[in-house]
């Protein structure tokens, strides 16, 4: 199997049943998912846990987290399934698929998890492709976040999570919390530790990660639509997740006009500095 830059067996099975990929890095300025993915090696390696399946870790966008930067050329969470350009990222979302396509091929069942943070705030949050019942199921299985996002293609495309879920495979997102919280790397081991118990892999473990508590009540949102950025932008508003809007209120502004909220709806996953070469800035949600 050829396996892309940064991608690596952490622990291999003769098993060709199912799978788990961990992903981190799609971003190169969130941390989080590669600072998990070294301490579940170093967990294997000194058998404080012991895993009997086949995981795979990935780093997705190397250049940019040397840089510590989001992204290169484009954001490649909107590169995946896209057509093919001249940037690094898409060279690097065609190498990515090319190999879930092989995973896909070799495993009955491919399972990825993907792991994120927030540039403002401390959120936490599951997402998921809202027509893809299996990703929804085990999102229920594996996370105790009360917070939940769900996506259509349209709305969001180009996403790891809808390759995964265009090849048959179930794949869900989390935001562990802002880059540099303290708190990111438990709430990432802690899905971790819960995908691997609920795909029958880890089969014995001297350590825990499942202590961390999340504030809310459970609510889900639907992606609406992507906020558009431009030269000029920002926003009117405190940009925080979970912000209401009512029908009308101006949320942002450019050189162009203002932005109104076209219905009663919620700002979700804002950017702390958005910019043109970015898919968006953030999204309008409605909750369900």
């Amino acid at each position: 199997m050829q396996i892309p830059e940064s991608a690596f067996i952490i622990n291999a099975s003769d098993s060709t049943d199912r799978c788990f990929v961990i992903s981190g890095g799609i971003h190169g300025n969130e941390p989080v998912g590669a600072n998990a993915l070294t301490s579940l090696r170093e967990l294997i390696d000194t058998k404080d846990w012991i895993v009997d399946g086949a995981v795979y870790g990935l780093i997705g966008n190397p250049r940019a987290a040397e840089k510590n930067v989001r992204f290169i050329d484009e954001n490649l969470n909107r590169a995946f399934g896209t057509p093919l350009s001249n940037t690094y990222e898409s060279g690097r979302a065609q190498e990515i698929v090319t190999w879930l396509e092989e995973l896909s091929r070799t495993y009955t069942n491919v399972y990825l998890l993907d792991l994120h943070s927030v540039s403002i705030g401390d959120t936490t949050m599951t997402i998921y492709c809202e027509d893809n019942e299996k990703a929804r199921a085990w999102a229920d299985e594996i996370s105790p976040i009360p917070f939940r996002l769900t996506y259509r293609e349209e709305v969001m495309p180009g996403a790891l999570i809808g390759v995964v879920h265009k090849l048959g495979g179930i794949g869900v997102a989390i935001e562990c919390g802002n880059h540099v919280s303290e708190r990111g790397a438990d709430v990432a081991l802690e899905h971790i530790e819960n995908a691997l118990m609920s795909l029958g892999f880890l089969k014995a473990h001297t350590r825990s990660y499942r202590n961390n508590s999340f504030e809310g009540e459970r609510r889900t949102y639907s992606l609406l639509a992507p906020v558009k950025p431009t030269h000029g932008f920002r926003f009117t508003v405190d940009p925080v997740s979970e912000l209401f809007l009512k029908e009308g209120e101006v949320y942002a502004e450019d050189p162009v006009g203002v932005r109104h909220a076209p219905s009663d709806c919620y700002l979700m996953m804002p950017s702390k500095d958005p910019q043109p070469e970015d898919f968006d800035a953030g999204f309008l949600a409605i909750k369900n």
